[in-house]
């Protein structure tokens, strides 16, 4: 049951990243109305698995099925983000079920997505947008990942500044990031209390 639910997670993502972009359509207006009824509820159903949502599992899911289930939604949502036209349909609370993620209880789903994040940020050059990389400092708790963030985190905001510097884009400053960590701690119930 399991493989038959990643499955079509991956199709339904699939589907949504084999939309074209709106601005290259002769039919603009039908073609953003097409790609939001798409990706809207696929990307609401990916964050709710992200969450860990209720909502989103059937109650008879194994912990560990949900575990896998987690970390292909983050996989998915992560491909989504890395398509400039979609990655506008990533809302913040969506963006914030992905960065529970960084913390969430299984190892290998905080493992396999702080890579995809690292490798969409840092090692594409930015083809996941920059502020994806603002996930990786909710890392700092866990001993296990805080030395990889931290690398990661280093690596993007010296590839970030070397772009801002070799083509002279203003909007890859590293400063952009901090809205959206500000956002994240904001918003986390672990760090509400403090």
């Amino acid at each position: 049951a399991s493989d038959c639910r990643v499955l079509g997670i991956k199709l339904a993502t699939c589907v949504v990243l084999g939309q074209n972009d709106p601005a290259h359509e002769d039919d603009t207006e039908s073609a953003a109305a097409l790609l939001a009824t798409l990706s809207g509820p696929v990307v609401e159903l990916l964050g709710g698995m992200c969450a860990n949502k209720d909502s989103a599992w059937d109650k008879s899911s194994p912990r560990a099925e949900r575990a896998v289930l987690r970390s292909t939604a983050g996989s998915c949502l992560i491909k989504m983000g890395k398509m400039p036209h979609l990655e506008k349909s990533i809302k913040p609370p969506t963006f914030l079920a992905m960065a529970r993620l960084v913390q969430d209880e299984e190892e290998t789903v905080r493992t396999t997505f702080v890579r995809k994040l690292a490798k969409g940020t840092a090692k594409e050059h930015g083809k996941l947008p920059f502020r994806f990389a603002a996930m990786l400092a909710l890392s700092a708790h866990d001993p296990k990942e805080a030395e990889t963030c931290k690398m990661y985190l280093r690596h993007t905001v010296h590839l970030m500044r070397t772009l801002q510097r070799s083509k002279n884009w203003i909007n890859v400053i590293p400063e952009h990031m901090l809205p959206w960590l500000v956002y994240l701690l904001a918003n986390l119930p672990e760090h509400l209390d403090e």
